[in-house]
Formats: structure tokens, C-alpha cells, sequence
């Protein structure tokens, strides 16, 4: 026995001695590659990794930042191991991901992912880390604690019970989707005196309590996948008022969303009236929010939804469609009875997403080729290509002045049979995967690896462009040389501003331009 139990010991020690010999560290990161990343992440606890490419410009803004939390962590003790890996050096791990930009902050605990979406500071990536590694659930014996959570928490989820109860363990599986958000607590209330003082069963039941909206009781038959809908619903009203947090919510987390869109008219108005009147049958199926398109937050959903004043009221779905946000009209008029069975046909997929698209051009024989929403994946996507597109807007005047230069771009390239060169109206039209921050926008798009664009960060200039495309083209690619026609000139994209468009409505203001600054957010 005692045999047995040296040589299992004597593997575990050679276990550990070849993973440290395979793992290495950079400034306090663990560097991983394809060859250790699976081998590391079963021999850590919590670990936090970087997703990074070289060329990326927010991953270097990103990684001096990211240095200072791993040191500071490591000397205030913290059970973490924060790492990195290269994508471009070792594609196979990020595989695993699900990867939608650069850079990308995963955090791993007990066998859970969770994505990082704040700012790229030490502080805040800091922040959310030790909100992470506190426990997913507190125990409470005292009634005064249990009302200081009631007093203090958005959302307050308690488990009036035992830990023995077969049902906890789905309790414990929902609370450990939200230990990176602060706005929601979860409390096991361990004394059968807190049940009886708060009028509830002690047999495994939960009660959510709500900062905006009235209690709600959860039987003791739930799952944790239950739990965790109603919880992540909780936050708001029932009905809620659209502003930057509910934006937040929905759009950083892929939610389904039923909008209002309203401005003061008698039929909007009644369009409120009929939404009240069925909150109660829908609540749960959707998130819900009133759009004040008055509001400078209204006035930016307005566009995202393709509307203006003059077609209010409105509702609209907003739904994930794949890496994608599918939008749904209810067409017909807004009654409760509508809204309802408006919801229930999105949720059966009865409904199908309508993305902004001009129509498909009927010839498309230039240099440059036009593209819009509806053949974005068509011509750009075609996995044998490589592929340029200009993402631009028609008020955009830095995109007026580069129009010619892009269209010289495209001659000067006509000769490489295996390379896109494109352009697309982003205000007319959806790209895949999402929007851009800015215009113009210069993606490029190598072949088989669709999925990861690079985005240019140079002078708009023609040798510029046409320089970005030789660096990361896979494709041969044949340049007929400048033309002697335009003057190396750049034109700069920082602080764009689209013109105050008329939004229809009945007030004098003036509607303030939308300031919008290059990004590489995809």
C-alpha cells in the first residue's frame, strides 16, 4: 500500500516538474501557447487571460495595464494566475473561444467563463477580479444582516433553506453566472427564524427581491437555468425606461429586448396603455423598455432601429441572430393582443430579422466593388479571397475627401484576381457582426480567417492603404503603381461628427451631432 502511495506521489511531483519546465512567465504573466494552454488551465485554480494580436492596437494600450493588475495581485495574494496568449502564433487555443474582437479578457473559475467587458485599465480590471473571486453566495444567520442586503441590493436572490436540500444545488449553480456583477447578491438564509420572520416556508424555496419591482417567489422545484432567467431579468421594471444601463444589459449581453419607441402624441400615449395592460403576460419572455426618442439616447436608437419620428409609435424585438443583432417590427396595430402574440411567435422563431440593406446593385463592374448588407457575406466572406472594404458615410466629409484616393486604390489593385477591394454606406446598411465606432473604417479580411478583420490605423493615404494590404495579404497581389494623379495627403478620422439630422418631431432644439472616434471595436 505504502508502495502504491510513493509512486502515485512520485507522478503527481514529475507531473508538476514537466508542466513547470513547459510553462513560462513574462513580467508576471504566464505566457500560453497551444502546447500548454490545456496542461496550464488544468493544473491552476482561477486563471485570467488576454487574447491578444500584435498588430492590435487597443491589445498594446491594453498590456502595460494588464502587467500592473498581475503584479499587484500577486503581491496582495490573490488566488488568481493572470495569462496571455498570441492568436496569430497559436490560433488553436483561441479556437475554443468564442472570440468577437481584440483585445479579449476571459476569466476561467471553477470551470466557468466568464468575458471582461470594462475599461482596459489596471483599475478596473482589478475591480471586476476581486468581484470574481468573492463567493458566488453568503450564508446568513441574523435578520439584521439578511434586512441589510434586502436594503442594499438591486437584486437580492434568498434561499430559505438547508444546504441539504436537494435543491440547493441548483441555487448554487445560478449564483455562480453573476459573481462578476455587483448588482446582484445571492443569500442563504440557514435559520428557520429568517423564513418565519419574512412569512416563508423554510423548505428550499427562493424569494427574489427587487429594488424596482415587486418580490417574486420561486418554488422549490426550480433549476438552476430557471433561477438564473428570472434573477437576470430582475434588474429593472417590468416595463423600464430605456437609458444607458438597460442599453448595457441587453446590448453587451445578447439579450431579447421588446422596444416602445414613443415621442408626446395621443397615439403614442395609447401605444403605453396597451403595453400596461399585457406587461404581466409577457414579462419574463423579453426584457421590456419605453424609448423616449426625445431623449439623446432615444435619438441614437432611433437610427439604430431605422426610424424617425414621423413612424412613432413603434415596437421593436431586438434579438441575437448568430454574432449578430437581428431587429423585428410587429407590423399591424399596436394592441395588447398584438403585443402578445408578437412575442410569443419571436420566441417559437416563427419571426424572421430584418437587417438594414440598400438594394443589391444591378451591375458592379468597377474597381471597387459595392457592397451591402444583404451580400456583406457573399462577396466579403468568400473564404478564398482576401478582402478591403471601406466602411463609410455619405455626410462623412473626411470619406468625400478619400472617395477618389480609395477608388485609385482599386485600379492600382484591379490586377490581383484573388483580393476584394470594396466599399459599403455603414449608415445605410448592417455589417456582420456589428457596427463600426467611425468613418471611414478600413477593414481587411484575410483568406479562411473571416472571423478575425484587421482594422487600419494609419494615414488615409494611397501608398498608406495600399502598403497595409501587402503587410497582411495572403493572396498575391499586384499592384500597377502610382498614377501620378493625387498628391500623398492624409486625411484624419479623429472626431468625426455626422451632421444634426431633422428628427421630425415637434420641439425647437437642435438636435446635438453624435461625436464618434476611431475604435477597433468590431
Amino acid at each position: 500500500m505504502k508502495t502504491a502511495q510513493f509512486l502515485f506521489i512520485g507522478l503527481i511531483l514529475l507531473a508538476s516538474s514537466v508542466a513547470a519546465e513547459k510553462l513560462s512567465y513574462d513580467e508576471g504573466v504566464l505566457i500560453l501557447t497551444d502546447e500548454n494552454h490545456d496542461l496550464a488551465l488544468s493544473l491552476l485554480g482561477t486563471v485570467i487571460i488576454d487574447f491578444y494580436t500584435p498588430t492590435c492596437e487597443h491589445c498594446k494600450t491594453l498590456e502595460p495595464e494588464y502587467v500592473k493588475a498581475a503584479k499587484q495581485m500577486h503581491l496582495q495574494k490573490y488566488p488568481i494566475t493572470f495569462a496571455k496568449i498570441n492568436v496569430d502564433e497559436h490560433p488553436n487555443s483561441a479556437k475554443k473561444y468564442n472570440l468577437m474582437g481584440f483585445p479579449s479578457i476571459f476569466l476561467i473559475k471553477d470551470r466557468r467563463l466568464y468575458d471582461y467587458r470594462g475599461n482596459l485599465t489596471k483599475d478596473s480590471i482589478m475591480d471586476w477580479v476581486k468581484q470574481a473571486l468573492l463567493p458566488s453566495y453568503n450564508n446568513v444567520t441574523k435578520i439584521e444582516d439578511l434586512n441589510d442586503y434586502k436594503a442594499n441590493s438591486t437584486v437580492l436572490a434568498v434561499f430559505y433553506g438547508s444546504h441539504d436540500e436537494e435543491v440547493f444545488t441548483q441555487f448554487d449553480e445560478a449564483s455562480k453566472f453573476f459573481i462578476t456583477n455587483p448588482f446582484y447578491q445571492f443569500v442563504v438564509a440557514a435559520d428557520p427564524s429568517l423564513a418565519k420572520a419574512n412569512g416563508q416556508a423554510y423548505n428550499g424555496g427562493v424569494v427574489i427581491y427587487k429594488k424596482y419591482d415587486v418580490e417574486e417567489k420561486v418554488k422549490n422545484d426550480f433549476d438552476a437555468e430557471e433561477l438564473r432567467v428570472k434573477v437576470d431579468t430582475s434588474e429593472f421594471p417590468v416595463i423600464a425606461t430605456f437609458d444607458d444601463r438597460f442599453a448595457e444589459k441587453v446590448f453587451q449581453n445578447m439579450l431579447s429586448a421588446l422596444f416602445l419607441v414613443v415621442k408626446d402624441s395621443d397615439a403614442c400615449k395609447a401605444a403605453r396603455a396597451e403595453l400596461e395592460k399585457v406587461k404581466d403576460k409577457i414579462r419574463g419572455k423579453v426584457m421590456i423598455a419605453v424609448v423616449e426618442s426625445s431623449s439623446e439616447i432615444g435619438k441614437k436608437m432611433l437610427k439604430f432601429l431605422s426610424l424617425n419620428n414621423k413612424a412613432l409609435p413603434a415596437v421593436r424585438i431586438i434579438g441575437p441572430e448568430n454574432t449578430d443583432v437581428g431587429r423585428y417590427p410587429l407590423k399591424g396595430e399596436i394592441t395588447g393582443e398584438n403585443i402578445v402574440k408578437f412575442v410569443d411567435n419571436y420566441r417559437d422563431g416563427k419571426l424572421k430579422p430584418t437587417f438594414k440593406s440598400e438594394d443589391t446593385p444591378k451591375t458592379n463592374d468597377g474597381p471597387v466593388k459595392i457592397i451591402v448588407g444583404n451580400t456583406y457575406r457573399e462577396l466579403v466572406f468568400d473564404e478564398s479571397k482576401d478582402a478591403i472594404v471601406e466602411i463609410y458615410a455619405s455626410w462623412c466629409k473626411y470619406c468625400q475627401e478619400f472617395a477618389p484616393r480609395y477608388e485609385e486604390i482599386g485600379k492600382r489593385l484591379a490586377g490581383s484576381k484573388d483580393l476584394l477591394v470594396g466599399k459599403m454606406d455603414g449608415n445605410l446598411n448592417d455589417k456582420p457582426g456589428g457596427s463600426v465606432s467611425s468613418f471611414p473604417t478600413i477593414l481587411f479580411y484575410k483568406a479562411n480567417k473571416k472571423d478575425h478583420p484587421i482594422q487600419y490605423e494609419g494615414d488615409f493615404t494611397i501608398e498608406s492603404v495600399i502598403e497595409f494590404v501587402k503587410k497582411h495579404a495572403t493572396v498575391k497581389v499586384s499592384d500597377a503603381g502610382p498614377t501620378g494623379q493625387f498628391q500623398p495627403v492624409a486625411a484624419t478620422t479623429e472626431n468625426v461628427n455626422p451632421p444634426a439630422e431633422d428628427d421630425d418631431d415637434d420641439d425647437d432644439d437642435d438636435d446635438e451631432p453624435v461625436q464618434k472616434k476611431r475604435s477597433t471595436e468590431l
